[in-house]
């Protein structure tokens, strides 16, 4: 706002217009923006009060965006400078912020809440993998779940910022907090093989929560460089495992993808592509062949102004866009790597995959292994190391796993400074888990509403075995709360039914659910029993007092079935990867069953049914007989085989018994009488089991007593 010199008469004649009462400005004096006539205006206000300070023009937005700019330079000066005196203050300040209700209320809105279903399913599917783990050795440990940000992560990162001005970041994944532990802990020991489930974080950059989702690690750590690629084998060996122990994924195609960081670098050079690309062209080929990403999306992505690979070198990259079987795949790259010392540099990395690929074999890996040369997955986190990929491999490819040698990345967490620490070398992979509960209800037969229809089903873990109900709510509350607690007592899930008036109003409201039973309360201390998860078996009723007489060979019945069920969707799987004629797997045997058909005319029947009901009565049997007490006693065997000639109900084979043995022993044959005369009478009184065991703990020998006999 600039005005130009004047003489005496013309600077009195402006300067009386701006004392009118109402000032006027000179007519030549035409600023470009409008605010600024209206700041001089109201600078020469005769009435002080509305004459504005300078902290009102500040707060005006009415200033000249130079002064504004200055402004923010030198708050954003004290946010970046630690030491200066405002710097804690502005944080207070922002900390000391109020939550705006509609943010608050909107942080949520959109968050999903699984059904029972599904949290069962990820229960049992944790169960499993748990169990996976623990084969091996593997411990679980806890993992970071906020560090301070790494710069390996993109903008998608969850990133927050403590009152100390610290900026944090949740969990992108597991390895890093990981790499952290491992590269901090003083030398000492270990554990060798550990695995983590944990939730990782994807900013939706909304301002709202972020994408949350469970993530499994299994990983190894040595303390020393012996046998590397055994542990890498051992990690693809674990994988496999996971593959071919759920139908959704045994059924489907898979394949290993592996490849080396090094391997990767030497084509890199080869190729021409500078130093300074690298990091972030193998970041796009990570990309390469998954969901729609084909060759060219990548290559325009190589040859975009952000990585500047030349169009020589993308034409190079693309000859080496292969996988193959080990042996063909090297062979492929002596080709490539051909009018150069590259080959002989990169044998040392070649030796070591297909050393890897060796013990997989050994191992009994079944999933197929390909040698991929530009597999970059996660590159940067596994510099210098092995690095793989689980994927389905179908013409849409998708990744199910992915991980490496991550020894680089544990030295980055180091202190530069130097510093005496223990040499850490760690492999593992990360395994979105929670995906195969979800995967596996919409990708199969293995979560349908009927789960007695798929054989090959490993969901059949149900939320509750039994449902205990009533028409009459005073009898629910009372005798039904009785046989809840006799349930729970017996290590039986159940629970309390709705109330309901009729059979199918109670069927209404538990719709929803799969039970193996329901117990309906009826007056008198009876009971109607209703077998759910199959249609052949037809009501009971019973009283109250022989409910786990009954209960407990039908548990056992329903639990042998699924296991007969769950075998042979295993044997299935075997044979359909073909590895039934590995090495290290034996086929097992069926139990023989000899079916004699009579002679006389009857009605068609299916045998294998009939053998597969015959299996599994007899494993009932032989089940049941666990029930049995065990009476241990101090005595001779020829006393055990006189025992085995006498029977509760016949006095005169104990008399025989008594005369034959001699008078030392005559009294503690009478005590073993009394003894299992006792166990009888529970046997016809309160339900428990007829069978017993006789263990002589001097000579080791254990025979079996009917006690019904």
């Amino acid at each position: 706002m600039c005005y130009p010199p004047m003489l005496g008469m013309e600077k009195a004649d402006v300067i009386g217009k701006l004392r009118q009462l109402m000032p006027v400005l000179p007519s030549d004096f035409k600023p470009a923006e409008k605010t600024q006539t209206e700041i001089v205006l109201s600078l020469v206000n005769h009435n002080p009060k509305e004459r504005p300070s300078s902290a009102d023009l500040l707060k005006s937005g009415k200033l000249p965006v130079q002064m504004e700019s200055e402004t923010i330079r030198r708050t954003l000066a004290g946010l970046a400078d630690p030491s200066s005196p405002y710097y804690r203050k502005m944080l207070s300040t922002l900390f000391a912020r109020p939550v705006d209700a509609a943010k608050d209320y909107a942080w949520d809105m959109f968050a999903s809440t699984p059904s029972s279903e599904e949290l069962l399913n990820q229960g049992f599917v944790k169960n499993i993998l748990h169990s996976i783990f623990r084969h091996h050795g593997a411990l679980e440990m806890p993992r970071s779940s906020i560090y301070p940000r790494s710069s390996h992560y993109g903008d998608n990162a969850v990133q927050l910022l403590d009152p100390n001005g610290t900026v944090l970041q949740l969990p992108y994944d597991l390895t890093m907090g990981n790499a952290r532990m491992i590269a901090k802990q003083s030398a000492g020991s270990m554990p060798q093989r550990t695995f983590s489930f944990g939730s990782v974080y994807r900013d939706k950059q909304d301002t709202g929560q972020p994408t949350i989702f469970g993530e499994v690690d299994f990983d190894i750590v040595t303390t020393d460089a012996l046998d590397l690629a055994l542990k890498e084998a051992e990690v693809l060996k674990v994988l496999d495992e996971i593959v071919h122990t759920f139908p959704s994924l045994s059924q489907s195609q898979m394949c290993f993808h592996i490849g080396h960081s090094d391997l990767l670098q030497f084509i890199f050079e080869h190729c021409g592509v500078e130093t300074t690309s690298r990091r972030l062209a193998a970041d796009a080929l990570s990309r390469l062949n998954i969901h729609n990403h084909t060759w060219q999306k990548v290559k325009m992505e190589l040859r975009s102004p952000a990585i500047g690979v030349s169009a020589t070198s993308v034409d190079e990259l693309q000859k080496f866009d292969f996988r193959d079987t080990p042996n063909k795949a090297f062979s492929r790259l002596k080709t490539l790597f051909e009018g150069g010392d590259m080959y002989q540099r990169a044998s040392s990395t070649m030796g070591h995959l297909k050393e890897v690929a060796e013990y997989a074999k050994r191992f009994g890996v079944a999933t197929k292994i390909y040698v991929n040369p530009l597999n970059s997955i996660k590159e940067n986190f596994y510099a210098g190391g092995f690095l793989f990929s689980c994927l389905y491999d179908k013409k849409v490819k998708d990744v199910f796993a992915a991980g490496g040698r991550y020894d680089h990345l544990i030295k980055e967490q180091r202190l530069k400074t130097g510093g005496r620490y223990e040499e850490r070398h760690a492999i593992g992979f990360s395994l979105a888990w929670e995906w195969l509960a979800r995967v596996s209800k919409t990708g199969g037969k293995s979560f349908m509403k009927k789960h007695e229809m798929d054989p090959g089903s490993i969901f059949m873990e149900r939320r509750c075995d039994i449902l205990v109900a009533s028409f009459d709510m005073t009898l629910l509350r009372s005798a039904g709360l009785e046989i809840l607690q006799l349930l729970w007592d017996h290590d039986i899930s159940a629970e309390m039914a709705k109330d309901a008036r009729s059979p199918e109003d109670l069927l209404s409201k538990h719709r929803d659910e799969n039970y193996s039973w329901i117990i309906v309360v009826k007056p008198d201390s009876m009971l109607k029993i209703k077998t759910m998860h199959r249609k052949d078996v037809p009501d009971v009723d019973l009283p109250q007092s022989q409910l786990m007489a009954w209960l407990r060979p039908e548990l056992k019945e329903r639990d042998a079935r699924a296991f007969s069920k769950l075998k042979s969707s295993a044997s299935q799987a075997i044979e359909a990867t073909g590895s039934s004629s590995g090495p290290q797997s034996e086929a097992r045997q069926d139990q023989e069953v000899k079916v004699l058909v009579a002679s006389t005319k009857s009605k068609k029947f299916n045998r294998r049914q009939v053998v597969d009901q015959a299996q599994i009565s007899a494993a009932n049997l032989v089940r049941s007989f666990l029930d049995g007490a065990i009476l241990a006693i101090e005595t001779t065997d020829q006393v055990i085989s006189l025992l085995q000639e006498t029977s509760l109900s016949d006095h005169e084979s104990w008399k025989r018994m008594e005369q034959a043995v001699t008078m030392n022993e005559r009294k503690y044959v009478r005590e073993l009488h009394v003894q299992l005369d006792t166990w009888r009478a529970g046997y016809e009184g309160k339900g428990k089991s007829k069978h017993a065991f006789i263990y002589n703990f001097r000579t080791g020998t254990c025979v079996y007593y009917d006690l019904s006999a």
